[in-house]
């Protein structure tokens, strides 16, 4: 393999920082790239973290140069914890790494490589603490409870909440956004000079909330190479839309609803037979 340079790497791969981290025998190349997050999308759509779009880009464009260099991807250690041992990088209270420039906004990823490269090693370790400065801002906003004076709690988070079926909790908590909510990454002080942009409207057709209840193939095609294959699929979208639906008391698109009652999903079913619930109920409140 040709032995590559900090400098080659960071241009070849839009990175902002890479560096090579040594896990036993093994050498891996992590990259990290930031992002804009998104404005507010129009109330028609659900809500997504520009942090997919980001992702999916980045995992093509490293693929791509794994390949080129006999390395592969790899997801079986934590890239945070990699990225933590570097220096370069704070952990935050609300259990998300800092980057002093660009907040926590960016995306990691790692690389096994088929030998080393002509760079300076950071060794991984397991062990980190918080050492963000401990303003305390995401305790206080975070909805769920999930921060607090002892640690993080993963099950109270949005974004943990968004993986497993949704409930009547999960329901009222998660509104319409897509796998979570961005209320401690809003009032982190480290965040607060990172400029939000407006979603591309390519995106916000797609995030229509009638489109998604439909689900066409087209539509997941075209999400699919936006956000990605396991991002795109009725079992993650359609419980958000039903969620946004709630939230904004939208009854009008109770019908498409009311036709997911029969999804193959569980999840999506689930979903439906809430959403009917939560309509009934403000029939009757009417």
């Amino acid at each position: 393999m040709e032995r590559l340079m900090e400098r080659e790497i960071l241009n070849r791969l839009g990175a902002f920082y890479a560096c090579q981290i040594v896990r036993g025998e093994r050498y891996y190349l992590l990259t990290a790239y930031n992002y804009q997050p998104f404005s507010d999308f129009p109330d028609n759509c659900i809500k997504i973290d520009a942090y997919y779009p980001a992702s999916n880009k980045v995992y093509s464009i490293c693929r791509e140069f794994a390949g080129e260099i006999g390395g592969r991807i790899i997801n079986n250690i934590s890239y945070k914890r990699a990225a933590y041992c570097t220096g370069e990088f704070l952990w935050g209270r609300n259990d998300l790494l800092i980057h002093k420039q660009y907040g926590s906004y960016f995306v990691l990823n790692m690389i096994e490589l088929a030998a080393p490269l002509d760079m300076p090693p950071a060794y991984y370790g397991d062990n980190v603490r918080v050492n963000c400065s401990e303003c305390g801002l995401c305790l206080t906003a975070c909805p769920g409870g999930a921060i607090d004076l002892r640690g993080f709690k993963r099950e109270r988070c949005l974004r943990d909440m968004a993986d497993r079926a949704l409930c009547a909790e999960s329901l009222a908590l998660l509104g319409d956004s897509l796998l979570g909510c961005e209320i401690c990454r809003d009032c982190c002080p480290y965040n607060e000079k990172i400029l939000k942009t407006p979603p591309p409207e390519a995106l916000i057709q797609l995030l229509d909330m009638e489109r998604i209840l439909i689900f066409d193939k087209q539509t997941r095609l075209e999400l699919a190479g936006i956000l990605g294959s396991n991002m795109a699929r009725a079992p993650i979208l359609l419980p958000a839309a039903i969620a946004g639906i709630c939230r904004r008391g939208a009854w009008e698109y109770i019908p498409l609803v009311e036709r997911l009652l029969g999804h193959a999903s569980e999840r999506v079913r689930t979903a439906a037979e809430l959403g009917m619930e939560r309509y009934k109920e403000a029939r009757e409140c009417v």
